[in-house]
């Protein structure tokens, strides 16, 4: 882990594990804020894909930013070893847990699928999608990408990934 982010930020549990990182909930303890932070162990990833989506990830997400219906990047940390990526936090609450344990009604369907489609259209509109032959990015959506915060706003979650 980036030694600059835990001198800015308090890393607290892990709350979740992808493909390319760890995550943990962290705290800005001047702003009293709470949010959530990728870790990426640069020595897993020997695939040069795959260490250029790493090396792009904060960059399409800076670009993104600000969206009501994207993750926005607070901050972002690197070292020889690791990237370090500051966003909003929204665990626990995923769109496959909710539909899993919680029946979603017509309304609400329809309110979540039109913020979805909204924050796909921001993504297609700012050049992260397929383009012809060839892919500036593309978007990883699927129900554990798709998260809610507290008062239950979507955001769609890690939409950049490898063809």
């Amino acid at each position: 882990m980036c030694e600059a982010l835990k001198t800015q930020y308090q890393v607290n549990e892990e709350i979740g594990r992808g493909r390319f990182g760890t995550i943990f909930r962290c705290f800005h303890p001047l702003s009293n804020e709470p949010y959530t932070c990728k870790v990426t162990d640069k020595s897993l990833i020997a695939d040069s894909t795959d260490r250029e989506c790493l090396q792009n990830e904060p960059k399409f997400m800076t670009l993104l930013s600000p969206h009501p219906n994207i993750l926005q990047i607070f901050d972002v940390f690197e070292d020889d070893n690791y990237l370090s990526i500051v966003m909003d936090l929204c665990q626990p609450h995923m769109l496959f847990g909710r539909i899993v344990n919680d029946p979603i009604s017509e309304t609400q369907e329809t309110v979540l699928i039109k913020s979805l489609l909204e924050g796909l259209a921001h993504c297609h509109h700012m050049g992260v999608a397929h383009c012809h032959n060839m892919v500036v990015a593309h978007c990883d959506i699927k129900p554990d990408n798709v998260l809610f915060d507290s008062v239950d706003n979507l955001f769609a979650s890690n939409i950049i990934e490898k063809k």
